[in-house]
């Protein structure tokens, strides 16, 4: 159960920064999508592995 509520709290953390984003120079907003994509692509990564080994 606490790796549901860590999950939760590092998807509420990204989706927060993609939220700043827009504050951010326009010049700076392709690398910090890239940064929040290889984060957002990791995180579901790891809940992807979560969900195969529960069904195992």
């Amino acid at each position: 159960m606490s790796e549901n509520i860590e999950n939760l709290e590092q998807i509420s953390a990204i989706k927060k920064r993609i939220n700043e984003i827009a504050f951010a120079p326009l010049a700076e907003h392709g690398a910090l999508f890239d940064q929040v994509h290889q984060d957002l692509s990791a995180a579901l990564a790891h809940v992807e592995g979560i969900s195969s080994q529960s069904q195992s």
